[in-house]
């Protein structure tokens, strides 16, 4: 959505990061887990939710880095 709006430069301010990496990994392995990991019990329900529990946290928690503030600033067109 970021892209669409903002052009490439916001692109770049959200997935070069550790956060940007390791959550499609996470959400991927929520996703195999809930799919395979003991069907017919809750493990893999619990593995999963686990995963997108930790994608939410770390999204949460604000790790002092403005890369998207700044990306929104520089790309505005002088007034």
């Amino acid at each position: 959505m970021l892209a669409v709006q903002r052009g490439q430069s916001s692109v770049r301010a959200v997935g070069g990061d550790l956060k940007g990496k390791i959550s499609p990994l996470f959400h991927l392995v929520g996703i195999l887990s809930a799919l395979f990991v003991d069907t017919h019990g809750k493990l893999g329900v619990v593995i999963g939710t686990g995963c997108y529990t930790i994608v939410t946290l770390i999204w949460i928690v604000p790790d002092g880095d403005r890369r998207i503030g700044r990306a929104v600033h520089e790309s505005r067109a002088p007034d």
